[in-house]
């Protein structure tokens, strides 16, 4: 073996490990296991860079060692003294994905099945096992389609390696493997209005697709501070990024207030009181707590306050914001926003804060589709109403219907108002008149009956999300 490096070339490797030194390890080849396999590492000693069957470190001038996912590593090591081969680790993520398969679940299942063969040849794995060969697989399948090589600090927790890996591959949430997907439950031929004019039924037209937008409401937690969505220090108790963090330091969380807060609480002495009443009404023993566990929606207990709540429409106005006493506890987001294929395959996604108001769809969907080539012909979503009457008041109407039709989905469509035309004219995702030929296709039922059936599934973002 010689080194890669190009101003290596072809300085040979040596062992970087006494042979006393050699590790040994169990591997996972598949699903047999293999005891006390040596683990061999290389050094080239002209530019002083490290070989191992996994990763690949580098000197670096800052002093710092960096390690590099290497997408063609045949094996990755998932625990001290654990190591597995390609076909394990792509099983893992098959498994969690086919399956919809937790970690620990996916341990469980691997455990009982090939984990204890025999007492000569048994390995039992931990959930972190699985995991790091999820995070690892995940990592490479993704650098591998975009032909680059993950680089990152050494020693790195698996958690910081995620959050390093999505800043660096993550695309800022558009998923470029599914770029151009076309198959038949989201692509149809395109079919011409019964009157439309001859000369252009001459011209080819390409094929009619949608993309379906859907929101839900999950709430992944943000830094507490005002307008700033970036990611909790600490994410188990914490409310704060690590900026404001610092910047608060051991002050009392009550905003305006300066004074150093008291040994094992957020508060200081005056406003002791208001911590403790968080603190009791976040447990789980507390009323509240009770309440949201046991209480339906719209069930009015005898023994519960009645609380009369207004739920917002999903077409009104967004509320302004509600304004913080504290920062005891971090803020949430108000939804994530995917964009799926009708066959399910997601095209892009990313976290709204406090609306999904048309101006963050909007800005959104611009930042998927640049140009106007890389719109489809449909984009489902349940505020599409709205959207439209946005991009009139704005001037992008034009622009967006030259190419893009809004439909509402099926399913949220029969709630919205039967007066408003907008709606009913432009959004509507199964006409009968013939208007939208592209949306409302002709088939036969079971009987040989003729029918009409719809072109493309609009909930396939609910699915996605479930």
């Amino acid at each position: 073996m010689e080194c890669e490096d190009i101003n290596c070339k072809p300085f040979a490797l040596a062992q970087d490990t006494r042979s006393r030194d050699i590790p040994k390890v169990t591997l996972i080849k598949g699903t047999t296991i293999y005891k006390k396999v040596p683990v061999l590492s290389g050094k080239c000693s002209h530019c002083d860079a490290n070989y191992y069957a996994d990763p690949e470190g580098l000197n670096q001038t800052s002093g710092r060692r960096n390690k590099i996912y290497l997408n063609s590593a045949k094996y990755i090591k998932i625990g001290h003294h654990i190591w597995v081969d390609c076909p394990f680790s792509n099983a893992v993520v098959n498994g969690m994905y086919s399956f919809h398969a937790s970690a620990a679940a996916y341990t469980d299942y691997w455990n009982n099945t090939f984990g204890h063969v025999n007492l000569e040849y048994s390995a039992k794995l931990d959930r972190r096992h699985i995991w790091q060969a999820f995070v690892q697989e995940s990592v490479r399948s993704i650098a591998a389609d975009q032909n680059v090589y993950l680089e990152l600090n050494e020693n790195l927790p698996i958690d910081e390696v995620t959050k390093a890996a999505f800043t660096a591959l993550g695309q800022n949430g558009i998923i470029y493997a599914a770029n151009g997907h076309t198959c038949a439950e989201c692509t149809q031929p395109y079919r011409p209005l019964v009157n439309e004019d001859s000369d252009n039924m001459d011209i080819d037209q390409a094929d009619v697709t949608m993309h379906v937008v859907d929101g839900i409401v999950m709430g992944p937690t943000h830094c507490a501070f005002k307008n700033c969505e970036s990611d909790l220090l600490n994410a188990r108790g914490g409310s704060f990024c690590a900026i404001h963090e610092r910047e608060y330091g051991s002050k009392c969380r009550i905003i305006g207030c300066h004074n150093n807060k008291v040994h094992l609480t957020q508060a200081c002495q005056l406003h002791k009181s208001e911590w403790n009443k968080h603190t009791h009404n976040q447990s789980p023993g507390a009323l509240a707590g009770v309440q949201r566990m046991l209480r339906r929606p719209a069930e009015n207990l005898e023994w519960l306050p009645n609380v009369q709540r207004n739920p917002l429409p999903h077409d009104g106005p967004v509320p302004p914001d509600k304004e913080n006493k504290h920062y005891f506890s971090p803020n949430r987001f108000y939804c994530v926003e995917t964009v799926c294929a009708p066959c399910g395959t997601v095209i892009a996604w990313t976290k709204f804060a406090k609306s999904e108001s048309p101006t963050k769809i909007m800005n959104f969907l611009n930042s998927i589709y640049p140009t106007r080539e890389s719109r489809p012909a449909y984009i489902c979503i349940d505020k599409a109403c709205t959207v439209l009457k946005f991009n009139v008041n704005n001037g992008a109407y034009a622009d967006w219907f030259e190419t893009t039709r809004f439909v509402v989905d099926a399913y949220h469509y029969i709630n919205h108002k039967a007066t408003d035309n907008i709606c009913r004219t432009w959004c509507n995702p199964t006409p009968s008149d013939g208007s939208a030929p592209n949306l409302v296709i002709p088939a036969t039922d079971k009987s040989g009956n003729p029918c009409l059936k719809w072109a493309f599934n609009t909930q396939a973002s609910v699915f996605v999300i479930l």
